[in-house]
């Protein structure tokens, strides 16, 4: 359990949070339903489980930390695009979603396969 403990508390520290931060306080408002107030709880809650749900993955099936952040940087952005789309949060162009969402499996990519990495490594 203390290695639960240990992701959660990884998953929602500075480090990973602050550049969600940051790209979300730079949105168009106009763009979005995301209010920045109500973002700034949520996001290192999500993030904190969504590594403790990396160190299960790596658990019951036997994989390496390293796969499965790279699992994990697949399946919640995934998540992510389906649950903004689903629930209309962004008013995009074709476009726009596609830089959207290129950004977002990139960010989390970095996210999950650099930082989370290094953090769970060497702390």
């Amino acid at each position: 359990m203390n290695n639960y403990l240990r992701a959660f508390i990884i998953g929602s520290s500075i480090f990973v949070i602050f550049p969600f931060y940051y790209i979300v306080s730079n949105f168009n408002p106009k763009k979005n339903k995301i209010v920045f107030h109500d973002y700034i709880y949520y996001a290192p809650i999500f993030l904190g489980f969504m590594n403790m749900l990396s160190l299960f993955i790596s658990e019951k099936f036997n994989l390496t930390r390293r796969l499965s952040f790279l699992i994990m940087s697949l399946i919640v952005p995934t998540f992510i695009t389906i649950f903004v789309i689903l629930f209309k949060i962004y008013k995009y162009t074709l476009s726009e979603w596609c830089i959207h969402i290129i950004l977002l499996y990139l960010i989390y990519f970095i996210i999950f396969n650099f930082v989370i990495y290094l953090l769970d490594k060497y702390v």
